[in-house]
């Protein structure tokens, strides 16, 4: 009788070890299903992330166009160029006071390359945020955004008589459908005069170069010309 209830205990204690032990196959598909779940959670993941920047980068422009017109309402004239306290610092100077949220002129999809270059401007990419120093080296502006060139309203052409510079608003009231008419847009530097007739650039993710001529830019097929300022 011993013998048969020691036979029993130890047919099932080997009985409960085969039960508890995985064989190679089974390790592998377990793994694999890890793996299957771990890459839809992080497309998942991805997709949120994704969706919170594309709400986040709107909202900035948004709030950076409400700073702009508070600043004409106050002074019956959109930002201008220059301003003592920044000098050379364009829009970014003129509009301090009205921008001071911490991080509006950063998207973050298109944060700023780390580490920043120092007291040297940096053009911006699809990913990549502009860099712009003051003239005086003591301060530099960041963003994934730039300002519409034609409300800048001390604006100067550095050609006389450029027919331009008569397209300047240099008022609020000059602006004739100031709906359909953008204020700040996805830009790789910090400014730009966009015209009805101006294409897409070759290369959308480095944009128009800094160093481009008016001359250069009608074999690009882009015919938009800049000031110097």
């Amino acid at each position: 009788m011993d013998r048969i209830v020691a036979s029993m205990r130890t047919s099932s204690s080997n009985y409960y070890h085969a039960a508890r032990a995985f064989t190679l196959i089974e390790l592998l598909v377990a793994t694999a299903i890890i793996g299957i779940l771990a890459a839809l959670l992080l497309t998942a993941l991805s997709r949120v992330k994704l969706k919170a920047q594309r709400i986040h980068c709107p909202s900035n422009v948004k709030q950076l166009t409400l700073g702009s017109f508070m600043y004409a309402s106050e002074n019956s004239r959109h930002a201008g160029v220059e301003t003592p306290a920044f000098p050379g610092g364009n829009w970014m100077g003129t509009l301090n006071e009205y921008a001071r949220v911490k991080g509006i002129l950063i998207c973050p999809s298109a944060p700023v390359h780390q580490p920043p270059p120092a007291s040297v401007n940096e053009q911006g990419y699809a990913d990549r945020a502009w860099v712009r120093w003051t003239s005086d080296k003591k301060i530099m502006f960041s963003g994934s955004y730039g300002y519409n060139g034609w409300l800048y309203s001390d604006a100067k052409f550095s050609e006389a008589g450029d027919p331009k510079q008569q397209q300047l608003f240099t008022r609020e009231s000059a602006i004739q459908k100031p709906t359909l008419t953008p204020v700040f847009f996805d830009e790789n530097w910090v400014d730009t005069w966009p015209e009805e007739i101006d294409k897409p650039y070759r290369n959308l993710y480095e944009g128009q170069p800094l160093d481009v001529s008016p001359r250069a830019q009608s074999t690009w097929d882009w015919p938009m010309a800049t000031p110097n300022w």
